[in-house]
């Protein structure tokens, strides 16, 4: 429950700082996301965990989809903002080249079987909707204190991303080396 709710204060201060604090914008946009949610969710009956992995064809999509989200946006988002450099476009497509190649290989380890089991029913799932659409209402309101608690939420999803990112990657290579 500590990290729903760490992932429910997240959410509402990023989404709230996102939209300058604006509530209806900040509304509209969780809202949107839930019902995306929800219809995916509804869709796609019985799918299990297993079923996000990609395979060859969901992969040739990924990369199609960067390709394009960055060749078409990248022309028309602030232009003026992009480097005038090699280096940080150069940086850019290694970490990607890296992070696809690992969800390459990954695809290729050996899977436990997975149990799936439902973690929250939904009345538990309603009530966090509630939650987050009353934190998203409330953090707009107080922008000073969501402007703290998102720079130690940012500044702690940094570290946390570099020791998420490095222990997946010695899992990964003891799964590969082990054949389990």
């Amino acid at each position: 429950m500590i990290g729903v709710a760490i992932l429910i204060v997240t959410g509402a201060v990023f989404q709230s700082n996102g939209a300058k604090y604006n509530m209806l914008v900040s509304l509209g946009s969780i809202a949107g996301t839930l019902v995306i949610i929800m219809l995916l969710h509804y869709l796609t009956p019985g799918k299990t965990r297993q079923s996000l992995v990609l395979g060859k064809r969901g992969m040739v999509v990924l990369v199609m989809y960067l390709v394009v989200l960055y060749g078409a946006t990248t022309v028309f988002i602030l232009p003026e903002r992009l480097p005038r450099t090699v280096l940080p476009y150069l940086l850019i497509f290694l970490w990607y080249l890296l992070a696809i190649g690992l969800l390459w290989i990954d695809r290729f380890t050996p899977q436990r079987r997975v149990v799936e089991r439902t973690v929250f029913s939904v009345r538990d799932l309603s009530i966090c909707v509630v939650l987050l659409l009353g934190a998203t209402v409330l953090f707009s309101l107080i922008s000073q204190v969501s402007y703290a608690i998102l720079l130690v939420f940012f500044v702690s999803l940094m570290g946390a991303g570099v020791v998420l990112f490095s222990w997946s990657v010695i899992m990964l290579i003891k799964q590969r080396i082990s054949g389990n």
